[in-house]
């Protein structure tokens, strides 16, 4: 996901044209990039950035190297946005600083909550999986609810394991809602789902697909899991919701199913 990184800049003498500008310790990948400048507008005490910094600037190895086209004023602000794309997994803040061709290190200060480098680790969210059909040779509807703290682009593979006696053809699963989602394979009680848009983060997510239970009672499904090979996410054993648990059907006459 794109990060934009606002700056402000001041110095008690001048830079002067033709020297350069470093911000360190920017860890989002090796480069090169050429990032754009952006200016942000202040108050009087603020000039403009790209009349005194060229427009695009060097991104390489942690480092943007900003070549200063026009004296700075000393004391006067200068504010410009960049973006970067921020790494797929977490990473804790740490420490960016400034120096330039003729000025010593300055750590940058950062507003509270918006910590230079701080990528949150991506986790889901407490989920659910429940079915709404225990009666064995019938077919029954099976219902996922997820949510993760960082987004889930499209073209990311969903795994849900541990679903087991099931007698269903990966034709017969009419997986949905299918505007969202579609099967990419469906093997030894393993879903693999495949995203279509772009799942946000901090909501809840539903999703079903079908299976024929067994012919026989079976005792409920002990863990079922949510994983994915996108962004270091760890896997999530979903929680099995209501009264009915999972693959669990009666024979008989004689009801079987756990109650709350």
């Amino acid at each position: 996901m794109n990060n934009t990184i606002s700056v402000t800049l001041a110095s008690s003498t001048a830079l002067m044209a033709g020297t350069s500008v470093t911000l360190h310790g920017l860890m989002y990948g090796a480069g090169p990039l050429h990032v754009t400048l952006t200016d942000v507008t202040g108050n009087d005490c603020y000039g403009t950035a790209t009349s005194v910094f060229k427009p695009t600037a060097l991104y390489q190895n942690e480092m943007l190297v900003i070549d200063v086209e026009a004296n700075t004023v000393p004391g006067k602000k200068y504010a410009f946005d960049f973006t970067l794309l921020n790494p797929t997994c977490g990473q804790p803040m740490s420490t960016v600083w400034v120096d330039s061709t003729c000025t010593p290190r300055m750590d940058l200060i950062a507003t509270e909550g918006s910590e230079p480098n701080y990528v949150r680790h991506p986790e889901f969210n407490v989920s659910y999986i429940w079915q709404e059909n225990p009666l064995p040779s019938v077919t029954n509807r099976i219902r996922v609810n997820f949510s993760a703290n960082v987004d889930i682009p499209s073209g990311v593979y969903l795994n849900i394991s541990g679903l087991r006696h099931t007698n269903t053809a990966q034709s017969s699963l009419n997986l949905g809602p299918s505007s969202e989602f579609e099967v990419h394979s469906w093997s030894n009680g393993n879903l693999v789902i495949k995203t279509k848009n772009t799942l946000a983060h901090s909501m809840y997510h539903d999703l079903y697909f079908n299976v024929m239970n067994p012919d026989c009672c079976q005792n409920p499904t002990d863990v079922i899991r949510l994983s994915t090979d996108y962004a270091c996410f760890a896997p999530v054993d979903l929680v099995q919701r209501q009264s009915s648990s999972l693959l669990i059907n009666i024979k008989g006459g004689s009801d079987i199913e756990s109650k709350p």
